[in-house]
């Protein structure tokens, strides 16, 4: 087959659909992306900003992820037969993920996979996105903010700024004092900020 490239300046081979590899990280970051499974909503600008990252059309990440979102496959539709009535995850291992999810909340999806694989030889064939979709779907798991443990706030340096500050304010007028909201800022402390839980969780 002979290479072409797209408008995208993406090389592709003509008469081949796009490869499963290639949808398969094409949903992977459309959920990292704040793309819900569970409703299908996609944030605003999500399509584009992924049909930019892979050099494609924009219509044909829409249809990868609706076709997912809607059945649950990547696959093209001639091996849907073949996907009909199978799970790649049995009983055991939803569960295994579930009991390894509460255990520790800020796993990560390919950590999950790494784990299921040394329990699990069924689970050879599972990928990131399946694994997405149970805690999502089947686990009712939703994507929340990690929050620091409160015990880091009370380094002898924390309590000294505190104390310096306290002292500072008692020298102003109160209407000269004005607060800033700093929670959206960049961790430094390489703590993992998002974690899937239960629905309705409430920290």
């Amino acid at each position: 087959m002979a290479t072409k490239k797209n408008i995208y300046g993406r090389e592709y081979l003509a008469g081949k659909a796009t490869g499963r590899d290639m949808r398969s990280l094409i949903v992977q970051e459309m959920i990292e992306a704040g793309a819900n499974l569970k409703t299908g909503e996609v944030p605003r600008g999500v399509y584009t900003k992924i049909a930019d990252k892979f050099k494609i059309n924009r219509q044909s990440v829409t249809n990868f992820w609706k076709r997912y979102v809607s059945e649950g496959s990547i696959s093209q539709k001639k091996k849907e037969k073949t996907m009909l009535g199978r799970r790649k995850l049995n009983e055991p291992d939803v569960r295994l993920i579930e009991f390894i999810k509460k255990e520790n909340p800020s796993i990560t999806a390919r950590e999950l996979k790494d784990t299921l694989l040394r329990y699990s030889p069924a689970s050879a064939n599972v990928d990131v996105s399946t694994i997405y979709r149970t805690m999502s779907r089947d686990l009712d798991f939703t994507f929340k903010r990690l929050h620091r443990p409160s015990g880091d706030r009370f380094t002898p340096r924390n309590m000294r700024y505190t104390q310096a500050y306290l002292d500072f304010c008692q020298t102003k007028r109160p209407h000269q004092i004005k607060f800033m909201d700093e929670r959206i800022q960049i961790s430094h402390c390489k703590q993992k900020l998002w974690a899937f839980e239960k629905g309705g969780t409430v920290y």
